[in-house]
């Protein structure tokens, strides 16, 4: 795996095609809703963005996770419409 800056962890969702897809950086300590390398959202921004990206999507997207421990009210919950 490609070294992001940090030591990033992959998650694949909804892997759908080959094309070039969406990538979300997450973080423990990440704020805001860039979602990006250089400005990592928090887990629960990701898995936001991840639902408003999944509708009409023709690639991958993926969410890279910055190492640390995250803690979720809540399961991640797969839901497909």
């Amino acid at each position: 795996m490609k070294n992001f800056g940090s030591t990033y962890s992959c998650i694949a969702i909804l892997c759908m095609s080959n094309a070039f897809g969406q990538n979300f950086y997450a973080s423990p300590n990440g704020s805001g809703d860039s979602c990006s390398e250089g400005s990592p959202c928090s887990l629960a921004t990701s898995i936001e963005k991840v639902a408003g990206a999944t509708s009409g999507m023709t690639a991958d997207i993926t969410v890279f996770l910055e190492g640390g421990y995250y803690f979720l009210e809540n399961p991640i919950v797969n839901v497909r419409t």
